[in-house]
């Protein structure tokens, strides 16, 4: 089950305040979890070769940003309210 879109919002503002009093200017989020956690976005089970990756970026102050593969933008956008950036799949293997 998805957590609601202002759930996930309320974490990621959480999020942001924290990197803020660290006095941190941004934060990567790249692990699997923590990007559930915040962004609630459960990504399909794709493995390393595709490359499909989720990244999520966040700054005090600022819309945070998703990068998903195109594949991937429809499934994200259910709980993640911030702006989405799609990236081209790229298999290196196949080039």
């Amino acid at each position: 089950m998805h957590p609601s879109p202002e759930r996930c919002r309320a974490r990621l503002e959480r999020f942001a305040q924290a990197l803020a009093q660290q006095g941190c200017d941004g934060g990567v989020v790249y692990d699997h979890y923590n990007l559930c956690y915040l962004t609630g976005f459960l990504r399909g089970n794709v493995g390393v070769r595709e490359m499909k990756f989720p990244l999520l970026l966040v700054f005090p102050g600022q819309e945070p940003l998703l990068f998903v593969s195109r594949g991937l933008r429809e499934e994200a956008a259910r709980t993640f309210t911030g702006e989405l950036v799609e990236y081209e799949d790229y298999n290196i293997q196949r080039r």
